[in-house]
């Protein structure tokens, strides 16, 4: 699929694994998260086109080369995963060390660097270009603007418990 190459290469800027002499992810691994993202996208966002995924096969069908947003979210979802994994990984190497001659006790703090990350990093973006293709897209801005219901509405009507004997209660 060649919209998988694509996605590698954008996946592996966003994440700064794009030194390929020392890759921290394969494009075997990168793939499975591609893939994995356009799980989480298709259930996240409804899209125009509908993406049938198979993540035994890894393939999506019809081929998204051409759909450029659901590669972006895709890609930003995937590096959501990727940062996740990351902060985990931070996550369980973080601790308190200690030795005993001389002694020596430290306690690192790292993952609120990572947590700052996740907070603003691609999950942050992937929640904003969300937001904006819903809301922006006008796909759940439809509403009647105006307070009347129709040019035969008759706004006495709804007060008829009322005494309209005195002039003060009329209505103009």
């Amino acid at each position: 699929m060649a919209w998988i190459d694509s996605a590698i290469a954008i996946l592996r800027v966003i994440i700064n694994d794009s030194n390929s002499a020392a890759y921290v992810y394969s494009d075997c691994r990168l793939t499975d998260i591609l893939i994995v993202g356009a799980m989480y996208a298709k259930q996240d966002i409804e899209f125009s086109t509908t993406y049938t995924i198979n993540i035994i096969n890894k393939t999506i069908t019809p081929d998204p080369s051409s759909d450029e947003i659901f590669t972006n979210f895709v890609v930003m979802r995937s590096a959501c995963v990727c940062d996740f994994s990351t902060f985990r990984t931070q996550a369980l190497m973080e601790g308190v060390t200690a030795r005993c001659g001389p002694a020596t006790l430290s306690v690192l703090n790292r993952n609120k660097a990572f947590k700052d990350l996740l907070e603003i990093g691609p999950c942050a973006s992937y929640q904003t270009m969300r937001q904006d293709y819903i809301y922006g897209g006008g796909l759940l801005c439809k509403a009647i603007m105006s307070p009347f219901i129709g040019n035969n509405f008759d706004p006495q009507s709804l007060n008829s418990y009322q005494n309209f004997d005195t002039p003060s209660n009329y209505i103009l």
